[in-house]
Formats: C-alpha cells, structure tokens, sequence
C-alpha cells in the first residue's frame, strides 16, 4: 500500500487537514473537527481501504457541509453515495 501523506483540502471554502491515523481507540473508522475549529483535521483510520473507505471519506465531508444533521442520516446518506460511485467502477490508484 502506497503511504498516505497528509493533505490540505477545501470543504465548503474551509480548509482542513487530511490524515490517515491510528484511531483504533476509539469506535470510529473516522473523525472531523466542527467548522468553526482551528487548525480543523479530517482524521480516516489508516486501515481503510476499498469501497469502506470512500464511504468514511464521504461520510465525514458530509458531516462538515450539514454539521447539524444527525448521524443515522450522514451514515445511511454516505452508504448509499459510496455504493453508487463504487458500482460505478471508481476506485483508488496506488
């Protein structure tokens, strides 16, 4: 697996750090920091991969464009986005 650096990315004109960490302590495969923080971090378990880990991917962005919204709802809204765009054949380059 290739490494995966951190990265810098735009959400909603807001940017945000993206890395891949040891978040087994917890029982999230990912966690973001609320829109209004500093210094706000995307963090995706490192053991993702495949189709789970673009739906943590879309799953935690949605979280930043509708904070309020609950969770069963990001969750079944992610599930569903990920299965779609993986059905369609998109996948992750090494």
């Amino acid at each position: 697996m290739a490494v995966r650096r951190p990265m810098h990315v735009m959400v909603d004109g807001k940017r945000y750090k993206l890395r891949f960490a040891d978040i087994s302590h917890t029982k999230n495969k990912g966690d973001v920091d609320p829109p209004c923080a500093v210094g706000k971090e995307i963090r995706l378990d490192r053991t993702l991969t495949g189709e789970e880990l673009l739906e943590i991917i879309i799953h935690e962005i949605r979280h930043i464009q509708d904070w309020k919204r609950d969770e069963d709802y990001i969750t079944q809204e992610a599930r569903d986005l990920a299965a779609i765009i993986w059905k369609l054949g998109f996948r992750q380059r090494e």
